[in-house]
């Protein structure tokens, strides 16, 4: 299951792994500007309001305030080494916790 407050959602299972994935905003920014081909404005307005949204549910819902590291088993950013070396980095966490 992914998505928001998956970890709230799935407590208690077997062999439950919370990860959590973020980006630095400046990449943020420019993915959703080329995704949906807006400008810069737009793409900084509506990454402020899909936040604010995303925070207020995740806080109505978890145990964990949005954004606190505790409530996961791995953070990373995947600014950091990019989309297919933070993958192979999930998939052998993941295969190291089985």
């Amino acid at each position: 299951m992914v998505g928001r407050c998956a970890e709230t959602a799935l407590k208690g299972r077997d062999g439950l792994i919370k990860i959590f994935i973020l980006g630095d905003k400046e990449e943020k920014h420019q993915h959703i500007k080329e995704y949906f081909h807006i400008s810069d404005g737009e793409a900084t307005a509506k990454i402020i309001r899909h936040d604010a949204r995303r925070k207020l549910y995740h806080n109505r819902y978890s145990e964990f305030k949005w954004g606190d590291s505790r409530g996961y088993d791995l953070c990373i950013n995947s600014s950091r080494l990019g989309v297919d070396k933070t993958v192979k980095i999930i998939e052998e966490y993941i295969k190291e916790r089985m």
